[in-house]
Formats: structure tokens, C-alpha cells, sequence
């Protein structure tokens, strides 16, 4: 949704920068000269606003533009509303800057306009305020994102009072005086300008509402588009309706009311049905998430083993019940210098070398180390590993591990060890011959008094020899014995 929404603004930026290119075009080439003493016409310092502003527009909406973009973007923006500023400071009593007619030349006596050529003040406000917009986007070191967003909002409804009156026929909206008129295709393009400034931060200010997974994203979405245009398309049916003298003006507009009350009734059932689809989904899947998470926590318990998750990008921190039972602690806002100093002072050199190679996406690790409980103070050993995770760029986002308890097994492994070393020391002091063989014959031990009173100078000279030996195991499996 958010690529979609990205893109949805560079196309809206390009629309109304390409309204403004054909009114420019049309009146450079004299075209539109004499059209606007029959019709109300975009003028050509409108058009030039359009082709900047959408221009800038289409630039602003990578969340990181390059150095050139940015300041020609700025520039764009800065001109907009430098031509909006003067031309309404035209419609002031004894202000006449002559930048209306700098590039083509209208006639006087054009529709809707006190001078000619000169474009009307909802269009000079609207580039006052979508300049503003564009500059808020760029803004450093962190944008102006809600404040861009709610422009976007009024230049959407600047837009909308001019299409309401050409919709409805009325000219109440766009042409009332020489102070409200607003040719169509300003209007379009205004109302572009308007939605693509609210859709170049999807996950942002006003839209991170819109946007999101929750049943009130999933409302709004819904409900949103409908909230637009079904009172625009109930309006024009009322209008037609009363000028066909279907109906008188009251009973037309309780038939309007009645209508919309029905409709919106409707559309909100609908979504409110889909939402506890959707709500009864979630909680059958919350269901089987938590026995999911209950059998790993008894796993976890089980194997003495714990895990971690470090969340680069929003710096959150997450440890198991296991893992904190492990390390003696409860504390859940552990920096990477506390986790190091819970390890034991001998090994904390090799754990931040392994840390750091795994944050910077170099190596993962897999390690035994020892760790000091915090409340007990006692010495453990574990085996810990980790890994990282990385986004479509390359870049490491995210980093975890795992930490199983094995003291247990290395004392284990420490007294197996003694006593095959006792076992050895005493078999190599027996003055009897001492020889250790598989069911299959083979030797694998042979003490010194054993090789010595056959005559052997060492071991591997007795090795040497075995195969008679090995012979005389085979023949004896049948009994046991020889």
C-alpha cells in the first residue's frame, strides 16, 4: 500500500504538471488568446504554477531525494508561491505589479477575471499554500509531514468548491464573482495536487491512520471514498430532480436526506460485518498464537534455552521469561553494555568481538561462554549463537539469539573426563597386561605392562603386531572366552 500510495502522488504531481504544459503550449502559441472572452480559461501564470508545482511535487516524494533534487524542488516551490503571493496582492486596491501578462497577452474583457489574464484568488491561494506544502516535505533535519498533509486537505477542498459548481451547473462555486472563479482544469489539477501531498507520506502524520492494518484503517478505507462521492452524486440527483420538477424543493430534500441516511446506513453495516469477519479471524489466530507461544515457553523451560531480539530501527529490546530466569534478571531495558557485563570478565573481550561482527552484518556467532547470575552471583556456562536480519537494501535491521544453560553437561563432561583419566593412570600402573578390544577384534588399548612382557619396545611397535591378536578376539566371540 505504501509503494502504491508513493506512486499514486508522483502520478498526481505529473497529471497536473501536464495540465499545465498543454495551457502553456495552447496559449504560447495563441491558441487560447481570444478563448477566454467566451469561457473561463486557466491563465498562463496558473499554468506555469502547475507544471512547478507538480514538478516539485513528483521530486518531494522520495523520502530521501538527492542534494539536486531537493534544491530544485525548493526552487520550484519557492516560485510557486512567490506568483501566488504577488497576484493576490494584485487584488488589493492600487496594486498592479503587470506579471499577468509577461508571457501571452489576453484581451480585455475575459470571463470571470478583473484583469487580463490574470489568474482568480483561489488559484493564486491554492499555489501560496501547495508551495508552503512542498516545503514543509523538504524540510530539515525532519519534515513538516502533518502540516503538508492538512494543505493537502484544503487544497482538496478548494478544488472541490470549483467541480461542485461546474458538476451541479450552478456556477455558485466557481464563478459567483471575478473574486471566486476557477476554470476547470485548475480545479483538476489543484484537487491532484491536493491528494498527491497527502499521499506522499503514507506512513505518516494524518494518513498513518488511514493506512494501517487496524479495524479503524480497515474502516476508513472503506468508508472513506463513499463519504465523498455519494453526497456529490445525491447532490447532482437532487438538482435534476427539482429542475425536472420531479419534486418541490422540501420534499426533494427530505427524499435527498432519506436517500443518504439509507446509503451510509447500509455501507456502515457492511463494514461493520466485515470488520467482525475479520475480528473473529484475529481472535482464532490470537488463539493459536498463545498455545503456540505456551508450548515454547515450556520447550524453552525444558531445554534451559532463552532468546533474544534487538529491533535496530525502533531500538526495542526483547528477552524471554527463559532467558531472564537464566541470566538471574528482570530487567527488559538492557543496553548492549549491560548484556556484556552480565558475562563473566574472562570472556567479555571475545563476546563484544562476536556482538559487534553480528550487529554489522559481518558474521553470525556461535559460542561457549560463562555467565554471573545477578541475583545469585553464581558462575554458569552456556552455549549462545546469533544471527542477524536484513532488509531489501542490505541493510541489518534486526538481530537475535538464543542461550542454552549447559553446566550441567560440561561438569558432566568434566568428571567423565577425570575418571577415564583415573581409569587410564590406574591400567598403566597394573603390572598384569591389560588389552581393551571391540566385539569385532579391534584393539583400541594396550597397557605398557601388556606390550612390555611381550617383548615390545613401545606401543607402536606392539600395533604393529595386533593382527594376531585381533584373530585370536574373533575365534573367542563364539563363547566369550579363549
Amino acid at each position: 500500500m505504501e509503494r502504491r500510495l508513493r506512486c499514486f502522488a508522483v502520478g498526481a504531481g505529473a497529471v497536473a504538471a501536464a495540465i499545465g504544459v498543454v495551457c502553456l503550449l495552447a496559449w504560447l502559441s495563441g491558441a487560447m488568446t481570444y478563448r477566454g472572452l467566451s469561457s473561463l480559461t486557466i491563465k498562463t501564470n496558473a499554468s506555469l504554477c502547475l507544471i512547478l508545482c507538480g514538478t516539485a511535487l513528483m521530486q518531494a516524494v522520495p523520502a530521501d531525494p538527492s542534494p539536486l533534487l531537493r534544491w530544485t524542488a525548493r526552487c520550484f516551490a519557492a516560485i510557486c508561491l512567490v506568483v501566488g503571493g504577488l497576484t493576490v496582492m494584485e487584488y488589493l486596491p492600487g496594486w498592479e505589479l503587470a506579471i499577468d501578462q509577461l508571457l501571452a497577452v489576453e484581451p480585455p474583457g475575459a470571463v470571470g477575471v478583473v484583469s487580463p489574464n490574470r489568474m482568480g484568488p483561489p488559484a493564486a491561494v491554492s499555489f501560496i499554500l501547495g508551495g508552503i506544502a512542498i516545503l514543509f516535505l523538504l524540510h530539515t533535519p525532519r519534515p513538516l509531514v502533518r502540516q503538508s498533509q492538512w494543505i493537502g486537505i484544503i487544497l482538496c477542498l478548494i478544488a472541490l468548491l470549483g467541480l461542485l459548481g461546474y458538476i451541479y451547473g450552478t456556477g455558485t462555486f466557481h464563478g459567483v464573482s471575478s473574486y471566486t472563479s476557477v476554470a476547470w482544469p485548475t480545479a483538476i489539477a489543484i484537487a491532484f495536487l491536493g491528494a498527491g501531498l497527502l499521499c506522499a507520506r503514507p506512513k505518516e502524520g494524518l494518513m498513518v491512520s488511514i493506512t494501517s492494518a487496524d479495524a479503524g484503517g480497515v474502516a476508513i478505507r472503506r468508508l472513506l471514498a463513499a463519504a465523498i462521492l455519494v453526497p456529490i452524486a445525491l447532490g447532482w440527483l437532487h438538482l435534476q430532480g427539482e429542475s425536472h420538477g420531479l419534486y418541490g424543493r422540501i420534499s426533494g430534500t427530505s427524499f435527498l436526506v432519506i436517500t443518504w441516511i439509507v446509503i451510509f446506513s447500509w455501507l456502515v453495516h457492511q463494514t461493520a460485518k466485515r470488520l467482525f469477519r475479520a475480528d473473529e479471524a484475529k481472535r482464532s489466530a490470537l488463539t493459536a498464537l498463545q498455545r503456540t507461544q505456551a508450548l515454547l515457553l515450556e520447550a524453552e523451560r525444558l531445554s534451559h534455552t532463552g532468546a533474544w531480539e534487538w529491533d535496530l530501527t525502533s531500538d526495542i529490546w526483547t528477552f524471554s521469561d527463559e532467558w531472564q530466569r537464566l541470566h538471574g534478571t528482570r530487567d527488559r531495558s538492557l543496553c548492549p553494555d549491560e548484556l556484556v557485563s552480565i558475562a563473566h570478565p574472562e570472556d567479555r573481550p571475545a563476546i563484544r568481538s562476536a556482538f559487534d561482527a553480528l550487529r554489522g552484518g559481518v558474521s553470525p556467532y556461535e559460542m561457549e561462554h560463562r555467565i554471573v547470575r545477578q541475583d545469585t552471583g553464581e558462575v554458569r556456562t552456556v552455549k549462545a549463537s546469533g544471527q542477524y536480519l536484513r532488509d531489501r537494501s542490505g541493510r541489518v535491521v534486526k538481530i537475535y539469539g538464543f542461550v542454552q544453560d549447559i553446566t550441567e553437561q560440561k561438569r558432566a563432561e568434566d568428571e567423565l573426563r577425570k575418571s577415564e583419566a583415573r581409569l587410564s593412570t590406574a591400567l598403566d600402573n597394573l603390572r598384569e597386561g591389560v588389552v581393551i578390544a571391540t566385539e569385532g577384534g579391534e584393539v583400541f588399548y594396550w597397557n605398557p605392562s601388556g606390550w612390555m612382557m611381550h617383548g615390545f619396545a613401545s606401543p607402536e611397535e606392539g600395533r604393529r603386531h595386533l593382527a594376531e591378536f585381533e584373530q585370536i578376539f574373533q575365534l573367542s566371540l563364539a563363547d566369550g572366552r579363549y
